[in-house]
């Protein structure tokens, strides 16, 4: 797949993943941060495999997610995890708080969801890689 002039939307659509994308009131254990957030449901769909999560926006964005951008963000937060693989590294680049340990436990989490979800490593890289 020749990728140096397409978009990730073009190549998430060429790959056929698909998404359903619902509003959701946000959860009651959703971060304190989330509070403050548009929250979605999100389940991605992608050669018989799905990946559901949940996916938070600031309310200045008025338009819903698309299936780019909750790839993207899944694609991004394995970058953060492979530059930053253990908890120590984690909150060294993205700094300490209260929550640091359970967000880097939750972006682990997903991403080996992530990662089962896409399968092939080189799709994975492919989507890391693009401008978005």
């Amino acid at each position: 797949m020749e990728t140096n002039a397409k978009t990730l939307p073009q190549i998430v659509d060429e790959l056929g993943i698909s998404s359903t994308i619902e509003w959701q009131d946000t959860p009651r254990n959703a971060p304190e941060w989330a509070q403050k957030s548009n929250a979605y449901r999100i389940t991605l769909r992608y050669q018989k495999r799905r990946i559901s999560f949940n996916y938070y926006q600031g309310r200045g964005c008025k338009d819903d997610p698309t299936t780019a951008d909750a790839v993207w963000c899944l694609a991004q937060d394995l970058n953060c995890l492979i530059s930053a693989p253990t908890l120590k590294e984690y909150g060294q680049e993205f700094g300490w708080d209260k929550n640091t340990a359970q967000t880097f436990r939750a972006v682990k989490d997903l991403s080996k969801r992530y990662q089962k979800f896409i399968g092939d490593p080189s799709t994975l890289e492919l989507l890391a890689g693009v401008e978005y």
